[in-house]
């Protein structure tokens, strides 16, 4: 999909919120910065975040890590779930 972004220059890419991103907040961030390097509008529908209007990779990456460790935290329950 970043290919195809990139290359046939998609725009706007809109993703519903922002954990589903990318896998972590590294990954997310490096692709947030190449499609803006290649003018791709990127938006995330729950943080109501544009990144051709806003510019806050701080913002972001707290979004990110905040999602990242609730996926985590999720991932953990259904694990001691699973075990009772």
């Amino acid at each position: 999909m970043i290919e195809d972004c990139v290359k046939i220059k998609l725009n706007p890419v809109i993703t519903e919120i922002v954990s589903r991103f990318g896998r972590d907040t590294v990954e997310a961030l490096e692709t947030i910065r190449l499609f803006k390097e290649q003018k791709v509008h990127l938006i995330f529908d729950q943080e109501n975040f544009d990144t051709f209007k806003d510019d806050g990779e701080l913002i972001l990456s707290i979004y990110e890590s905040v999602s990242h460790a609730d996926n985590e935290s999720r991932g953990r329950n259904i694990q001691i779930g699973h075990r009772h």
